[in-house]
């Protein structure tokens, strides 16, 4: 299943340069491993897509409850699988 996600620019520029391999996220749906995140660059402050985004792969997932993650978030491991640059 592929899902469409919002991420503000200093989380997409940490998963783009490959420091950032997880995603913290309440659990408003079905996640599981395999699935395809489709991380779409976000301003807040301007309420705007900036035309670039990213596909990563959930490659684990820590479920809620588990470690002391509250219930309704859930942190997965991701890897990255495709860049999308805005056109010039």
């Amino acid at each position: 299943m592929i899902h469409e996600l919002k991420t503000w620019p200093e989380g997409f520029e940490e998963v783009l340069s490959g420091v950032k391999t997880h995603e913290v996220r309440i659990l408003d749906r079905p996640f599981m491993v395999g699935d395809i995140l489709h991380l779409r660059e976000y301003r807040p402050a301007i309420k705007s897509y900036t035309g670039r985004s990213l596909e990563v792969e959930v490659t684990y997932i820590t479920e809620e409850g588990r470690f002391g993650l509250p219930i309704g978030i859930c942190v997965m491991s991701i890897r990255k699988v495709l860049e999308t640059r805005k056109a010039a």
